[in-house]
């Protein structure tokens, strides 16, 4: 299993339980470096441009789904706050559904090698962690969530059991 680590502004797998993206670039780079069981721990930032004068906090992390979906299609627009539109659209109008989701617990800072790479690394893009950092991240206390049950979600669950049964 692969960790990957990016920046997001708020983390609400209850409600919408996706990983948003700017552009599709961006989202299907993730989608072409992850395999199923890959994950991703979402960092949460205010700052337009984040940087490691301002640490990081781990807010969640989320398994991954296999495909790439617009914003728009799968999340009810209430769910979206106002500030995340923009020309009357999302501001990250691509998304890959969660299959699962975990909390950490008190939203720890990142580790400085860490956020010090994230922060270095290529906007809105995820960044592949190594072994020893995916330890770091994993040796933080958190818990799983039960996520909201959407079509794109069903739809990831039904391939995913199809790979399942495919490799008996």
């Amino acid at each position: 299993m692969q960790l990957f680590i990016a920046y997001c502004f708020s983390f609400q797998p209850e409600q919408a339980p996706f990983i948003t993206f700017a552009r599709a670039m961006q989202r299907d780079r993730l989608l072409e470096e992850s395999k199923r069981g890959d994950r991703i721990a979402l960092v949460g930032t205010k700052l337009a441009i984040p940087s490691s004068a301002s640490p990081g906090r781990l807010l969640g992390m989320a398994e991954l789904g296999s495909t790439g979906v617009d914003t728009a299609d799968v999340v009810d627009a209430k769910l979206i706050a106002t500030r995340e539109w923009v020309g009357g659209v999302p501001r990250f109008p691509k998304a890959i559904p969660m299959l699962r989701a975990w909390r950490f617990i008190d939203k720890p800072y990142l580790p400085p090698e860490i956020d010090c790479r994230l922060a270095a690394s290529e906007p809105g893009v995820a960044l592949r962690l190594t072994p020893l950092e995916t330890c770091a991240i994993f040796a933080f206390p958190y818990e799983g969530l039960a996520i909201r049950e959407t079509e794109a979600l069903l739809h990831e669950r039904y391939i995913e059991a199809r790979l399942r049964a495919e490799q008996l």
